[in-house]
């Protein structure tokens, strides 16, 4: 159902300190058929650090019309740990720099162990980005990691293709030679 859906939307540094980018999302979100409920604001780890106030009170602006905020691209940038403290974040999307060598790189591991505690216990979601073996989806899961995104789960499609997926209710089908249990398919 449209419930169980929601929308990504990056946002960049200029989008993020810009008073007049901010007035027109807002009034967007205003709107009655904007669902802002199902709608997460994406900013880089990297585009907190550069804003002036690390763009705290923009996601403050935009989280009172219902939104989510995920932090994207996590452990990139040069945001501190206290700073995630002081965010108002829903979802922390960690980036894929850290699954890259994973399974069988034990510094890389703890480090996704690491984060993925520290969410929980700011009670933030996690998306791990950059699946792309089974190996990586299996350790995540055996994380408890939230969801995920990468190639192994599903490619990128033009809109056209995933309106028809959506409006046939069927779901995405592993890529060619993976078992559907192995992506969670």
């Amino acid at each position: 159902t449209a419930e169980d859906f929601w929308v990504s939307v990056n946002l960049s540094t200029l989008q993020l300190s810009s008073d007049r980018n901010l007035a027109a999302l807002e009034r967007i979100l205003a709107h009655s058929a904007s669902q802002a409920d199902n709608v997460i604001l994406e900013v880089t780890e990297s585009a907190l650090a550069t804003s002036a106030d690390g763009g705290v009170a923009a996601l403050n602006r935009l989280k009172s019309f219902g939104v989510r905020i995920a932090i994207d691209d996590f452990g990139t940038g040069f945001s501190s740990l206290s700073t995630l403290a002081a965010l108002p974040a829903d979802i922390l999307k960690v980036d894929r720099a850290f699954l890259s060598g994973l399974p069988g790189d034990a510094p890389a591991e703890a480090m996704l162990e690491g984060i993925l505690e520290v969410a929980r216990k700011l009670h933030l979601a996690v998306i791990a980005e950059g699946i792309e073996n089974t190996g990586q989806l299996d350790l995540l899961r055996s994380l408890g990691c939230d969801m995920g995104q990468g190639f192994l789960l599903a490619s990128p499609s033009p809109s056209p293709v995933l309106v028809a997926l959506l409006a046939s209710g069927a779901r995405l089908q592993p890529p060619a030679g993976m078992d559907a249990a192995a992506t969670g398919a």
